[in-house]
């Protein structure tokens, strides 16, 4: 079976470019009869501190017309059976509903994969993304979601739209051999930005460290030089550490290292960075956003308010000072990965919707 992944660069940092680079390494070794040809696109721009808005246009029209042209001439040279798109949200639904019209009109069949948790609000508000979106779905034959809520609003809201939902997988071919910690640490891992919560886990850190001053915040992840600035002259950084960007192996041997997992995003899809730490079985506190509900339900986490600093610094406390529970939940969020995220079971999910829709085209 032929498959063209429309999806950001594997060498990239973030979450869509971690499973684009696991999605690629798991074909090129599992022997499944899957031919698998990338297309790469730029992720789909978050956060407060970005480029000016003609820059962001300008750069992104000119990626349209390249991706056209080089998924066009993939079409035309290999006539795929399915083309799978990832979607980011943001300006890059717009290069989305491009990308999956060339395709349905010429005849291959489209799966468009949301990997962001925020239709329901979207939705309601009848947004202009929203209504990109609706576009991007008149052109795809699936919509595959990685939170079984959104799954949900899509079937409530558009319920001709034929949706699937199917969460993240994560490889433990890669993981570090799992060892016990006592490093006081807590671990922040992703993009060091304001829509991450880093600001309201600095303010709940400061009290935190006064409590617990033998504690330590490390914040793994790339942040614009500007940004950092403002955060260190705004403030208080006493027992916080920046890493900066790590490659993946690093990433994942700090967090092996860590004692607790943090993640008080005010978004998210499926967090690649909190299937890792259940993974590497570590106590986690997340936002109870996207699909962090699911991922942590079974008592395999402490799910927090976004935009809560107090219901950070609770949470954080509480897992200090009662390590049978840190142990508990960490013991309970590895038995879950393993069992239900893990690429062998969630990679065949994959192959049975790419076949039925290949299956549907040859007819």
């Amino acid at each position: 079976m032929k498959v063209g992944l429309v999806s950001p660069d594997p060498s990239l940092y973030g979450g869509i470019a971690n499973w684009t680079r696991l999605m690629k390494r798991y074909v090129s070794v599992s022997r499944l009869g899957i031919s698998l040809t990338i297309i790469t696109v730029m992720a789909g721009e978050k956060g407060t501190w970005k480029r000016l808005l003609p820059l962001r246009i300008l750069r992104g029209s000119w990626e349209v017309l390249v991706k056209y042209i080089e998924l066009k001439r993939f079409i035309k040279k290999e006539n795929p059976d399915v083309v799978h798109f990832t979607a980011g949200g943001g300006f890059s639904i717009l290069r989305d509903v491009i990308l999956l019209k060339l395709s349905r009109q010429a005849g291959i069949p489209t799966v468009y994969q949301l990997r962001f948790g925020k239709i329901k609000d979207i939705a309601r508000l009848n947004t202009r993304e929203w209504r990109t979106l609706l576009r991007a779905f008149r052109y795809s034959t699936l919509v595959m979601t990685v939170d079984s809520q959104t799954c949900k609003e899509l079937k409530k809201c558009l319920p001709r739209l034929s949706v699937v939902y199917i969460p993240n997988p994560f490889d433990p071919s890669i993981l570090p051999e799992l060892k016990p910690t006592h490093s006081k640490t807590v671990v922040f891992l992703g993009l060091v930005e304001q829509a991450k919560g880093i600001e309201d886990l600095l303010v709940g850190w400061k009290k935190i460290h006064h409590q617990h001053p033998d504690w330590h915040l490390n914040l793994i992840g790339p942040g614009n030089k500007t940004y950092l600035k403002y955060l260190t002259d705004n403030f208080s950084l006493s027992g916080v550490s920046f890493l900066g960007r790590k490659d993946h192996g690093q990433t994942l041997d700090l967090l092996n290292n860590a004692e607790i997992f943090i993640s008080p995003s005010y978004t998210e899809g499926f967090p690649n960075s909190v299937l890792e730490a259940m993974a590497l079985s570590k106590p986690i506190i997340a936002s109870s956003v996207g699909a962090l509900p699911d991922m942590l339900s079974g008592n395999c986490g402490i799910l927090i308010s976004p935009k809560s600093p107090r219901a950070i610094e609770r949470a954080v406390v509480e897992l200090i000072d009662n390590p049978s529970k840190r142990g508990l939940l960490a013991k309970n969020a590895k038995k879950k990965a393993d069992q239900k995220f893990c690429i062998d079971k969630i990679f065949i999910q994959y192959c049975l919707a790419w076949s039925k829709l290949s299956k549907k085209r040859y007819k």
